[in-house]
């Protein structure tokens, strides 16, 4: 339970408490969508990637954002 305790605040918390990589804004701009519920999802979906250590920078955000459209398309 200690490990767990000591992942949590030391992994999850920042990580979670951060700036997202990517926003509304970006999808926006570089994949010509509009606001709909589609970009909450991508963002959600970018954010538990981040949360789990899959995607660290933006440019990763951007190309899973990429294969999600590609995916609902």
């Amino acid at each position: 339970a200690r490990e767990l305790i000591h992942d949590y605040y030391h992994n999850f918390v920042p990580v979670n408490a951060s700036s997202p990589l990517i926003t509304g804004d970006d999808l926006i701009e570089k994949f010509s969508l509009q606001p709909s519920p589609i970009c909450k999802t991508i963002i959600n979906r970018i954010r538990e990637a981040r949360l789990e250590g899959e995607i660290t920078t933006k440019p990763e955000a951007l190309e899973m954002a990429r294969t999600i459209i590609r995916g609902t398309n």
